[in-house]
């Protein structure tokens, strides 16, 4: 699962027992890219890969539902969802305001050294290879670990914990676009995170919070899942009407 952006271990799971660890393994594999829109789940043969019988398989299943990432079809099953371009940008909407406050608390309360943290992880991003189009590996993990340590700064592990499970939904929604991967977009999103560290770094809260959520909200564009026709309006740099005075 080395294509997860971000680290889920620590998501709250309510289940116990083999329904944990099941939910748990699934979990990781929607984060991971590995199913699809519209796979179809069949709890049998899941009972039968996890040894289980169907009843700890049934309750990952509909924890998985509430989340999500799964609807029942009558006389079908089990279905990974198959969201619209409308439904898709209203979730990164959302979710970028969430880690626009995130990042905008970054700003008034990271650490004077630990702009250097940032600086380190981007640094990877921006040597990290790849081809043309295709999104890599190495490129999602880190990129994941650039938003993770931004969300250290802010120094809120409650609201952090809170947003888990955006986390895992935004990496699954993202993988759907990773073969339409253009190596340009990682430029843009480069200059993006640039600005964003900026403006944490001057402690700058409402830019910082801006900023992230534009870089968010830009997310299905930039990989492939979401037609530029339909997505935001965004710029090449930071977003429309949002540009640094300086």
């Amino acid at each position: 699962m080395s294509k997860i952006l971000h680290d889920i271990s620590f998501s709250e799971n309510p289940l116990s027992g083999k329904s944990a660890s099941i939910f748990a393994e699934m979990e990781g594999r929607f984060a991971s890219g590995h199913y699809k829109f519209g796979d179809l789940l069949s709890a049998g043969e899941l009972a039968k890969e996890f040894g289980v019988s169907m009843q700890p398989v049934r309750s990952a299943i509909g924890q998985l539902r509430s989340l999500g990432y799964i609807r029942v079809e009558p006389q079908v099953g089990s279905r990974v969802i198959s969201p619209t371009n409308a439904e898709i940008m209203d979730f990164f909407c959302l979710f970028g305001r969430m880690e626009g406050v995130l990042a905008g608390l970054a700003a008034e309360r990271h650490g004077e050294r630990q702009i250097d943290m940032l600086d380190a992880v981007a640094a990877r991003v921006d040597a990290c290879g790849g081809a043309d189009r295709g999104l890599p590996e190495n490129y999602a993990r880190l990129v994941g670990e650039w938003h993770a340590v931004m969300r250290s700064l802010a120094q809120a592990p409650a609201l952090a914990w809170r947003l888990r499970s955006f986390w895992s939904m935004s990496d699954f929604l993202l993988l759907q676009g990773a073969a339409s991967f253009e190596l340009e977009q990682t430029k843009i999103a480069s200059r993006q995170r640039r600005a964003i560290r900026d403006a944490i770094e001057m402690r700058d809260a409402a830019l910082a919070e801006r900023l992230m959520y534009e870089h968010v909200r830009g997310k299905p564009v930039r990989s492939g899942i979401v037609s530029k026709k339909t997505g935001p309006e965004i710029g090449p740099e930071i977003g429309p009407e949002i540009r640094p005075d300086r």
